[in-house]
């Protein structure tokens, strides 16, 4: 069966308990004899982003740049991830046709975007089903993944506390609360057209991600979730990150001009060495 034409609104989520609140800071200070801790539990923080990246060009990567940059004003908290997921060839086909690049591709072309990067990687797990996976259920896939991993991290470190020397009982105590109330956050990173669609300014669903950013780029869309009365776990993030389009760079492919720059070099070579070609229209 044909997958929706465009992302839904998030299913609503089954009945949960509320998120606990952050532990409050100790109210005393630690020996002199010791290093002194940090009292706030840190917030890790991964981005996720969903779409077809058919195919993934410069703008996509600088997005990245600035949500970690207003979290890191806002002191929301440390971006430790980025994941970029190329959307499922169903979904992508039934929107593009014979503009869409098989998902092998956009796949690979993502995970060269990405090498460079500390940070940046390719969320491969969507594209890999066996049918469309709409964007709420990929978040969950990752938010699950990277929280088995942040506990295993977690437990580690604190085991290597413990076997410090040199450390007080008590910096020790102080070191082994603070990890076990550090918390990774998930965070969904879209277009404002996509979260006035899916109605994420008035209500973010926790089952799915902890909170959703939306990038504005001046238009109405962006006039207009300015607006809106906002969800506490919602933001909208202005930028302008140079007007490129997947559109126009398929237009560009079509009549076999060079791409080079519009997209990271690494992309470019893959498209002529690999032969990729689209109609140009729809």
């Amino acid at each position: 069966s044909s997958p929706p034409p465009s992302p839904s609104p998030p299913p609503s989520p089954p009945s949960s308990p509320p998120s606990p609140s952050p532990s409050s800071p100790a109210s005393s200070a630690p020996s002199t004899a010791s290093p002194k801790p940090l009292y706030r539990a840190p917030t890790c923080i991964a981005l996720v982003s969903t779409g077809a990246y058919c195919p993934i060009h410069s703008a996509h990567l600088l997005v990245f740049d600035a949500v970690s940059r207003h979290i890191r004003l806002d002191r929301l908290g440390s971006v430790v991830a980025g994941f970029l997921s190329p959307s499922h060839e169903q979904y992508v086909d039934s929107k593009l046709g014979a503009n869409s690049i098989p998902i092998k591709h956009r796949t690979e072309m993502v995970r060269l975007a990405c090498a460079s990067s500390d940070w940046l990687d390719c969320a491969a797990w969507e594209g890999a089903q066996g049918s469309f996976r709409d964007y709420p259920y990929v978040c969950q896939e990752y938010r699950a993944r990277l929280r088995a991993k942040f506990k295993q991290i977690k437990a580690d470190m604190a085991a290597a506390v413990t076997e410090q020397s040199g450390a007080s009982d008590e910096y020790k105590q102080e070191a082994v609360s603070l990890l076990e109330r550090a918390k990774l956050s998930v965070i969904y990173v879209c277009g404002a057209d996509h979260a006035l669609r899916c109605g994420h300014y008035g209500r973010v669903s926790t089952y799915y991600f902890d909170h959703v950013i939306a990038i504005g780029r001046g238009d109405k869309d962006t006039h207009r979730l300015q607006a809106m009365q906002h969800d506490p776990r919602f933001s909208l993030v202005e930028t302008q990150v140079g007007n490129i389009s997947s559109t126009q760079i398929r237009t560009k492919m079509s009549k076999g001009e060079p791409i080079s720059d519009l997209v990271p070099e690494c992309v470019a070579k893959y498209v002529v060495d690999h032969n990729i070609s689209v109609t140009g229209h729809r």
